[in-house]
Formats: C-alpha cells, structure tokens, sequence
C-alpha cells in the first residue's frame, strides 16, 4: 500500500481520527492516503479536514471514485 495508508489505518483502529488525519498529512500524496483521509475526516466528524480533503482529491484526483464519495459524504454531512 501507499506511504500512510497502513499507518493511517493504525490510527482508524484505535478510532484516533485526528491522529489518522494528522498522520496522513506527514506522507507524499496519492488518492489512497487521501481516501484513508476522507475516512477518518468523515468517522471523526471533522468537517473542515473533509471539506480540505475533498478539495484535494477534487484538484489531483477528479476522476477517481474517492472523489464521489467525497461529495456524497459532504451531502451526508449536510455540506
């Protein structure tokens, strides 16, 4: 897997969102990491690290599949 993305799942484990945030913040981009962002954004209910990571995906990655589920979670969210 991507640099992050298994340290990030670390954090998912514990259910430390914002350090699964903040981890994934200290790897090179790639849409996996940013997916692992979304998720932990999402299940932490920080709606500014989504509404960022969505931006992101939508800038770097506009054609892959986390850039939807982005949107449909900011909808979730009421965003």
């Amino acid at each position: 897997p991507p640099a992050g993305v298994p340290e990030a799942a670390e954090h998912m484990g514990r259910r430390d969102f914002a350090g699964c945030v903040r981890e994934t913040h200290r790897h090179p981009r790639s849409a996996p990491l940013l997916g692992a962002r979304m998720n932990c954004a999402y299940q932490g209910g920080d709606d500014a690290a989504l509404r960022a990571t969505c931006a992101e995906l939508q800038q770097h990655y506009p054609q892959h599949s986390y850039t939807q589920t982005c949107r449909t979670l900011m909808n979730v969210r009421g965003m």
